[in-house]
């Protein structure tokens, strides 16, 4: 049962490392897009009340038009894209990720304190809480999910039966 919450904790973390990553990456992509859409508005805005008073040439009314559709067309991207969005589901899978991870933690010290508690008192509630998770929480960006294997590669589950029994 020990080794089974360690593969789970290991999984857990994993995931949870993944969907705070992909929420900084959509965050800083809904920034890349959200600054330029503001200043363009703000310069679009500006260049509007400036003309209202004087003629202006016919070279800065054809840049003010280019800019508004540049600012339309960034603003569509931003909305179309999402990325602020992305960024807040992956937060909150993160989030409940780690709240998993210490109902994993606890689960081992209660183990460690009684060794006679249930399989199916201590693991099911976690499993149906990982596999919810699972379901729910959207996918990392592919280059998310490969640093993570690179950098914390899954584990096989019988390498905690393996190491186990080397032990003996």
């Amino acid at each position: 049962m020990e080794e089974t919450l360690l593969h789970w904790l290991r999984n857990v973390k994993r995931s949870q490392k993944m969907n705070y990553d992909s929420a900084l990456y959509y965050s800083r992509l809904n920034l890349f897009l959200g600054i330029p859409v503001a200043i363009l508005a703000t310069i679009i805005g500006t260049s509007v009340f400036a003309t209202l008073e004087s003629e202006v040439d016919t070279i800065w009314r054809i840049a003010t038009g280019l800019l508004s559709i540049l600012a339309a067309a960034l603003s569509s991207l931003q909305t179309f894209l999402a990325f602020g969005d992305r960024a807040a589901k992956h937060r909150a899978a993160a989030a409940e990720y780690g709240i998993i991870k210490r109902e994993i933690e606890q689960s081992l010290i209660s183990l460690k304190v009684n060794a006679n508690i249930g399989v199916d008192e201590l693991l099911s509630p976690v499993r149906d809480k990982i596999d919810r998770l699972a379901r729910e929480a959207p996918l990392p960006p592919k280059k998310i999910h490969e640093r993570a294997e690179t950098n914390m590669p899954p584990k096989p589950f019988s390498d905690y039966f393996l190491k186990k029994s080397k032990k003996t």
